[in-house]
């Protein structure tokens, strides 16, 4: 059973340290500084980083989002002590991946509107990324639309016929077993239902 769990407001918080990243590498990559940020919920990395550059009167480009991308990957890195001063893992998040990890039948990942490198830094700040698998995952570089992450992470994932959840940052109730159904097994914790449901924003 795959489980995928969002990043920001599931598993952590930036509190500010993410909008003051993202000024910073949008000054660096464009010359100019960032005077509005698109809409982030619900939405993947790529989408915003082109709606952002044209609402701050740059064309989007493929060089030009690549140039973002690289400077917000640089900013993380650069901003760990300060993310982790300034942020903090949610209450709970650890010890349900701990939970989950104890657990031979469940492999976990991430679903998230996050660059594949600033999701690995996030979860590095905050002593999060052992018990994920990063490649069994879908990420915001992966695909515009954030709808198609699902499924990206489904062929990911070593066994295809698991079925994907979003992870609660509680520990899983016990429940009686049942079967997986069509798709990727089941929500832990949860009474399964035959299709994913959207996941909260990263």
């Amino acid at each position: 059973m795959l489980v995928l769990c969002g990043i920001d407001h599931t598993l952590i918080e930036t509190r500010g340290v993410g909008f003051a990243i993202y000024q910073r590498a949008f000054s660096a990559a464009t010359g100019r500084p960032l005077d509005q940020l698109a809409q982030i919920a619900g939405r993947t990395e790529l989408d915003i980083m082109r709606e952002t550059l044209r609402v701050n009167g740059v064309e989007p480009t493929d060089d030009a989002v690549e140039r973002l991308a690289a400077a917000l990957v640089h900013g993380y890195d650069d901003a760990r002590d300060e993310l982790a001063a300034t942020g903090r893992a949610l209450p709970g998040a650890l010890a349900t991946l701990q939970v989950l990890a104890a657990d031979p039948r469940v492999h976990q990942g991430v679903l998230t509107g996050d660059l594949r490198d600033v999701a690995r830094i996030k979860l590095e700040v905050f002593d999060l990324v052992t018990h994920l698998d990063l490649d069994a995952s879908a990420h915001g570089n992966d695909h515009p639309d954030r709808a198609r992450l699902v499924a990206i992470a489904r062929t990911e994932h070593p066994n295809g016929s698991a079925f994907s959840r979003r992870c609660a940052h509680r520990a899983p109730r016990r429940h009686s077993q049942r079967r997986p159904g069509r798709g990727h097994g089941r929500r832990a914790g949860h009474r399964h239902r035959p299709e994913p449901q959207p996941l909260s924003p990263t």
